[in-house]
């Protein structure tokens, strides 16, 4: 019965409920003593967009909001409606997919129609986001090496050419611990930002679904943003929310590594 644990391919599963907060560990306010003055008071103190209004049972039906996100001098009550709300159990991915089409800021999270949690775009700079955007860009940043290897191979790509493109310490590492006999494929020893090169400059992208260079480096779903988008997953400091500071731009770039492993992985013999 173990199998089903080492037969999972899934590189990381993240929930809606990993990355929002529960309704158990939230900061809200009593529906007995709810006004918009302290509301507002609340909000500005903690820096919250929204803040959940509790009823004397702990259910939770309405809540306040800034009239805009990230100004707290102005905030309203609403009432939660079924567009505001996501299931708690619902993966990451469809849950930034829901934020980017709906243009959202937060889903209130629930359980059998119930709300018990909440989750907003701050909340995606946690570390379990940026593990599950880490494997998705770490498996694209392979498909590239192997594309790149395989052009070496069939003489499409020569290792001189290859080598030119190299970081100078790379090249240097490169040529050193090939002087010193050590067998590691050329493709180890190129950073994101050189596999992107070598693509656009050698047009070798069709297999990645592009049919020109500018449609790979500037068009929709273009690999040109998602030099920047790497290193902002890989350092701490830098926002997740995509390289213009929007759900949208984060979709984007997620959409941009699952369509070129789709064609990559399709586009090979069988």
């Amino acid at each position: 019965m173990v199998d089903q644990f080492f037969l999972d391919s899934d590189i990381v599963n993240v929930d809606a409920a990993t990355v929002g907060i529960s309704s158990n560990r939230w900061v809200s306010i009593r529906a007995s003593e709810a006004s918009e003055e302290k509301a507002r008071s609340i909000m500005a103190e903690h820096h919250f967009d929204v803040l959940p209004i509790e009823s004397k049972k702990g259910t939770v039906s309405t809540y306040y909001t800034t009239d805009e996100w990230g100004e707290f001098s102005s905030v309203h009550r609403k009432t939660i409606s079924y567009a505001d709300t996501l299931p708690f159990r619902r993966s990451i991915r469809p849950v930034i997919k829901a934020l980017a089409d709906r243009d959202r800021k937060f889903f209130f999270l629930t359980q059998d129609q119930r709300v018990v949690g909440l989750l907003t775009v701050s909340n995606l700079n946690c570390r379990a986001v940026r593990v599950y955007l880490f494997g998705l860009i770490t498996e694209m940043e392979t498909g590239l090496g192997k594309l790149v290897e395989s052009s070496l191979e069939q003489g499409s790509l020569s290792e001189q050419e290859i080598t030119e493109a190299m970081k100078d310490h790379r090249r240097e590492d490169y040529l050193e611990d090939t002087e010193e006999g050590i067998e590691e494929s050329i493709t180890e020893y190129l950073h994101l930002s050189t596999l992107v090169n070598i693509v656009a400059k050698h047009h070798l992208y069709e297999p990645l679904g592009y049919e020109s260079r500018r449609q790979f480096e500037k068009g929709d779903h273009s690999f040109g943003s998602l030099v920047h988008f790497r290193n902002s997953v890989a350092h701490p400091v830098k926002s997740l929310k995509g390289t213009d500071g929007t759900p949208s731009s984060l979709w984007r770039n997620i959409e941009t590594c699952e369509r070129a492993l789709f064609h990559l992985h399709n586009s090979s013999p069988a």
